[in-house]
C-alpha cells in the first residue's frame, strides 16, 4: 500500500506504528496556518499510547489517520475563537475512542449539512466495524468522536 499523501503533503509510511503515524498528522496538520488554530492558547499534547499494540490493517490505518487531520482541519477552518484543543485517545473495555474537542463557538445541529469530511467519516468507521459522532460539548464547543472495537491478532 502507497504512503498516503495530504492537501500539504504530509508523506506517511504506513508500516510505521499507529501512534507515530497520529502524533505526525496531529502535529503537521496543527501546524497549518489555518483561522480556527489563531486564537488556541492551549493545545493538550495527545497520547496515542494505548493504541501502541493495537491490530490494525495498512488500509484501518490510513483510515484513522484521514479521519484525525479532517477532524483537526475542520476544527482549524471553523472553530473560530476557540482557545483550547484537546485530543484524546483511549481504550476502555473492548473498545478504542478518539475524540476532537475544541471550546469553539459548537455547531448548529439544525442547519448542520452532511459534507464531504462527515461522509469521509461515516465511510471510516463503517471500515473499521466502528461508530462516528460530532456532537456539542455540554460545557462549549464541538466533539468529533470516532470509536471502534478492538481486535484480536490473527
Amino acid at each position: 500500500m502507497k504512503p498516503i499523501l495530504s492537501r500539504w503533503a504530509l508523506v506517511l509510511d504506513l508500516k510505521a506504528p499507529l501512534p507515530d503515524l497520529l502524533y505526525q498528522v496531529y502535529n503537521h496538520t496543527r501546524g497549518e496556518d489555518l483561522p480556527g488554530f489563531e486564537a488556541v492558547r492551549t493545545f493538550i499534547p495527545p497520547n496515542f499510547e494505548s493504541l501502541r499494540f493495537s491490530c490494525h490493517s495498512l488500509t484501518d490505518k490510513r483510515g484513522l489517520c484521514l479521519f484525525l487531520h479532517e477532524a483537526l482541519f475542520n476544527v482549524g477552518k471553523h472553530a473560530i475563537y476557540a482557545t483550547r484543543l484537546n485530543v484524546i485517545c483511549s481504550a476502555e473495555g473492548r473498545w478504542y475512542r478518539l475524540q476532537i474537542i475544541d471550546n469553539g463557538p459548537g455547531i448548529d445541529l439544525d442547519t448542520l449539512r452532511e459534507g464531504q469530511g462527515t461522509r469521509q467519516a461515516r465511510t471510516i468507521a463503517h471500515q473499521i466495524r466502528g461508530r462516528f459522532d460530532r456532537y456539542n460539548d455540554p460545557s462549549q464547543g464541538t466533539i468529533c468522536e470516532l470509536t471502534w472495537r478492538k481486535r484480536r491478532k490473527s
